[in-house]
């Protein structure tokens, strides 16, 4: 079986991304069903995550 490539985004993302950084990032994806991710980079660094979940209800469901 042939192996993927060593360069390839998620690669480079994982070596290039300190530790910390990572680590932040992947506890803002874990769980998100519905809703956004957002990584704002400055000077080539990242200084912020925010994540914003949505709630989707059910039609007809009581609140």
């Amino acid at each position: 079986m042939d192996r993927p490539p060593t360069n390839t985004p998620v690669t480079t993302l994982r070596s290039s991304l300190p530790e910390p950084v990572l680590a932040a990032l992947l506890e803002a994806l874990q769980g998100v069903r519905y809703g956004t991710v957002t990584v704002i980079v400055q000077d080539g660094r990242v200084v912020q995550i925010d994540r914003t979940e949505r709630k989707r209800l059910r039609q007809g469901a009581e609140p």
